[in-house]
């Protein structure tokens, strides 16, 4: 039997930023920026994709991995040169939302392409990816870069409102809306066809569930096979792996991100307090965020009165209640009791 391997050409850590559909990558991502020499973040549906599908059983974790190295090593000289880059003034990854903008255009306007590769080596540019809810299939990822691979993986409470809204939501157009990379599974017989995503084994159950089942079913997946991923990776991965509870982070990000510097062997751009401060982190209270178009158009709202992570929660449980069957919102409240003795949030939560 053939094994396909991929050398690691390119020495240069790579940083991976996952997390739950809506669950805050994109505010970490962000401050993440202000590291020296991190990248300006890009999505890489490419890797969901190939992750998913090797869990599925429908490629090797050989194969998958060697693929990842290739794409990240073409990300990395795409990235010297500035190709591929998103110049969309407005998106949250466009290039004029990095700090260091003056390094950029001098790149852009570079005419040796060579001088700006090796400067990108020389300099152990790091690479910035953003992925989501991939931490239950990433074995390929891992087996890809070892100790290259610095892992930031985000997690929030499986029983937050907005999170279940936001992922039901996405539930309604993850089979119809073509920018979505999840593989699907279709299941054809005398009832017509059902669907659902490539890690729901009973497709016709899921299929018929309401919307804010399906989210509840997702979220609890994602939970619980990403911890075991995660738990599995520590024991024989040399990489460095960071998982940080959203709650945790916006309240006290300090530990969080001497970490993630310390895995990274760089240091923080003065800029970065600054950018913090404009998104309101360290927050005094879990909802007190500014306003986001994007995630206003999701259901975010800021509450009326200012409360405590306690009575925010309560109220979540209280209206996730009248939308979950029964059984469903038992085994939700479960899963968040794991939650909290997993990341130590027990101040936070009670």
């Amino acid at each position: 039997m053939h094994k396909y391997k991929r050398p690691n050409f390119i020495q240069n850590k790579i940083l991976i930023v996952d997390g739950y559909i809506g669950g805050g990558k994109g505010l970490i991502s962000g401050i993440l920026n202000y590291f020296e020499d991190v990248e300006m973040w890009k999505n890489r549906p490419e890797i969901e994709d190939i992750c998913g599908l090797t869990f599925a059983n429908e490629i090797s974790n050989d194969t998958a991995a060697a693929l990842i190295q290739s794409w990240i090593d073409q990300d990395i000289y795409n990235a010297s040169l500035l190709r591929h880059a998103n110049f969309r003034y407005q998106d949250q990854s466009s290039i004029f939302r990095y700090p260091n903008k003056i390094e950029y255009i001098k790149r852009f306007f570079e005419k040796n392409t060579s001088k700006n590769v090796d400067s990108f080596l020389q300099k152990k540019k790091i690479l910035h990816i953003m992925i989501h809810a991939t931490s239950p299939y990433s074995q390929p990822i891992f087996d890809a870069f070892d100790e290259r691979l610095v892992f930031v993986r985000v997690v929030r409470s499986p029983v937050s409102e907005y999170m279940i809204n936001h992922l039901a939501n996405w539930t309604e157009r993850w089979s119809t809306d073509f920018k979505s990379s999840i593989p699907i599974k279709y299941h054809h017989d005398s009832n017509g066809v059902a669907s659902a995503p490539f890690f729901i084994n009973n497709i016709r159950d899921f299929d018929g569930f309401n919307k804010y089942k399906k989210a509840a079913v997702t979220m609890m997946h994602w939970q619980n096979t990403g911890d075991q991923m995660i738990d599995k990776i520590r024991e024989q991965s040399k990489a460095s792996i960071i998982e940080i509870p959203f709650e945790n982070f916006v309240l006290s990000p300090w530990d969080y991100l001497k970490k993630i510097e310390h895995s990274l062997g760089t240091k923080r751009n003065k800029r970065m307090m600054k950018y913090m401060k404009r998104e309101k982190v360290p927050r005094t209270a879990l909802y007190d965020a500014p306003y986001n178009e994007y995630f206003y158009k999701m259901g975010w709202r800021k509450p009326f009165t200012q409360k405590t992570t306690q009575e925010q929660l309560a109220d979540d449980i209280l209206k996730l209640s009248s939308i979950l069957d029964e059984e469903t919102f038992e085994l939700l409240k479960k899963e968040n009791e794991k939650y909290i003795s997993r990341y130590s949030l027990q101040k936070i939560f009670s």
